[in-house]
């Protein structure tokens, strides 16, 4: 792996770049050994084998089309409870955007972000030896996406018409995720109320599928938050707020 000439906010962060990988996620988890510090990030131009949430769901794209890199957190330095770092991840993501490009985003809880009801930017993290691995992949330079996806799509130039650079996208959320990790709303239960303001569908009818992504359980019902563990709050057809805290929102 090369470094990364770019500004990492992380105090003793490495940034490492592959031209071509199976996984950034691979390639950061076998770092971890090494005990890097928090923002240490491997990033790439194009992976073979990038996932999604669950088994058989792979993240496609052309080389050198969208930012693609996972990022290490040390759990113990975390201020909050490490199974919220997808949806942190999220919130950071969509100011990120927002701040570049003007992009108005919301978190599709628990692991998207969305802009026009379009997917933005997928999220997939997983703890190990004291580590969160939190991989993304943002859709920048793409114009038109293949037929047949799951989900519709959209990028920085799709929506904007620009054509970022990588680097600079990279930079800009590190500080973001730098910032936030600083702030003192992420440290206690006011969260909740400020992820709502990006919250996909807040209010919404919707079916969600609970348990694992495409074998879960049907539960219609409105999105009316989440909690303080970072389940998403749904009204049943009865009246009655379940927590969801595995499961997957049906287009």
């Amino acid at each position: 792996m090369l470094r990364l000439g770019i500004a990492n906010p992380f105090p003793g962060a490495e940034a490492y770049f592959e031209e071509e990988t199976d996984s950034t996620m691979i390639s950061a988890r076998n770092l971890i050994s090494e005990v890097p510090a928090s923002g240490t990030l491997v990033c790439t131009s194009y992976q073979r084998q990038g996932r999604g949430r669950t088994e058989g769901r792979k993240w496609l794209g052309e080389k050198g089309q969208s930012l693609l890199f996972t990022v290490l957190f040390r759990t113990e330095e975390l201020p909050f409870q490490v199974q919220l770092f997808p949806l942190f991840a999220g919130w950071c993501l969509s100011l990120s955007v927002q701040e570049q490009f003007g992009i108005v985003s919301q978190v599709k809880w628990p692991n998207d972000v969305l802009a026009d009801g379009a997917k933005l930017s997928g999220i997939l993290c997983e703890c190990s030896d004291g580590y969160v691995s939190c991989g993304i992949g943002l859709n920048l330079l793409q114009e038109t996406f293949p037929d047949g996806l799951r989900r519709k799509s959209c990028s920085v130039r799709s929506l904007t018409g620009i054509s970022p650079d990588r680097n600079k996208v990279l930079e800009d959320l590190l500080s973001v995720f730098r910032r936030e990790l600083d702030s003192s709303v992420w440290s206690s239960d006011a969260w909740t109320e400020q992820f709502c303001t990006r919250l996909y569908r807040l209010g919404a009818d919707v079916t969600v599928d609970e348990g694992l992504a495409d074998a879960g359980t049907p539960l219609r019902g409105t999105i009316c938050g989440v909690d303080c563990s970072g389940g998403l709050l749904i009204k049943d057809m009865t009246g009655q707020i379940v927590p969801v805290y595995a499961g997957e929102i049906k287009f």
